[in-house]
C-alpha cells in the first residue's frame, strides 16, 4: 500500500517535510553525536548487554529484552513492506543524507525508533529508575537522529516509538521474572509503603496520646 495514495496522508506529508527541513544536519554541531546514536540504534548497542547474557542473576531477563527488540525488529520489516514509504532522501530532491549513505528500503515505520523504545520502555519498566532514564533517552536520542540524518520522516519515527513501546511495555513479556518483572516492581512498590504505613503506625502508638497531637 503506497501512502500518497491516500487522502490523509497528503497532510502528513506536509507536516513531515516541514518538520524535516528544520532537522535535517541540525544542529550542526551535534551531527557527530546523533552519528554515534544511529549506530548504536542500529544494534550494536546490544554488544553492551553479552556480559548481562553471562550472569546467571541477570540471564534471564536480558533474553527477554533481547527477544522484545528481535520481535519488533521483525514487525517493523513487515510493516515497511505494507506501507512501502520512500526515504525522504531517496524522495525528496532537497533532502540529502547526513554523513551517512542512504540505508535504502522503506521508512515507515523507523526500524531504530522502533527498536530503540522497545529497549528503552523494557529496560524503564523493568530496571532501577536511573537506568530507565537513562535508557529512554537514549531511545528518544536514536530516534531523533534519523530526522537529522535525513534518513526518515518524523512520522516514521514516531510510528516505530509507538510500535517499540507498546511491545517492550507488554506485561507478558518476562512475567516469569519475578522481582525484575513489572508486576514484581509494582508489587515490590505497593509492599514499600504498606510497610511505611505500618511503621507510622506503630510509631505513632508508642508516642502516647499526649503526643501525637
Amino acid at each position: 500500500m503506497y501512502l500518497a495514495s491516500v487522502p490523509l496522508f497528503e497532510a502528513v506529508q506536509a507536516i513531515d517535510e516541514a518538520v524535516l527541513r528544520a532537522a535535517v544536519g541540525s544542529p550542526a554541531w551535534a551531527v557527530p553525536f546523533f552519528l554515534v546514536a544511529t549506530t548504536l540504534g542500529a544494534g550494536w548497542g546490544l554488544v553492551a548487554l553479552l556480559p548481562l547474557l553471562a550472569r546467571p542473576a541477570t540471564r534471564r531477563l536480558t533474553a527477554w529484552l533481547v527477544g522484545a527488540v528481535a520481535a519488533t525488529s521483525a514487525l517493523t520489516s513487515l510493516l515497511k513492506l505494507v506501507f512501502q514509504r520512500p526515504r525522504p532522501c531517496d524522495a525528496l530532491g532537497w533532502c540529502h543524507a547526513v554523513g551517512v549513505a542512504s540505508p535504502g528500503g522503506f521508512s515507515l515505520p523507523s526500524g531504530h525508533a522502533s527498536g530503540a523504545f522497545a529497549f528503552g520502555v523494557f529496560v524503564a519498566l523493568r530496571a532501577r529508575p536511573v537506568h530507565g532514564a537513562l535508557a529512554l533517552a537514549f531511545a528518544a536520542s536514536s530516534a531523533w537522529s534519523r530526522c537529522v540524518l535525513g534518513v526518515h520522516y518524523p512520522s516514521d519515527v514516531l510510528a516505530g516509538a509507538c510500535l517499540g513501546a507498546g511491545v517492550g511495555g507488554d506485561d507478558n513479556l518476562g512475567k516469569d521474572l519475578g522481582d525484575f518483572s513489572r508486576r514484581g516492581r509494582i508489587q515490590r512498590a505497593i509492599g514499600r509503603h504498606n510497610a511505611a504505613k505500618g511503621a507510622d503506625g506503630v510509631t505513632a502508638q508508642g508516642l502516647g496520646p499526649g503526643l501525637q497531637q
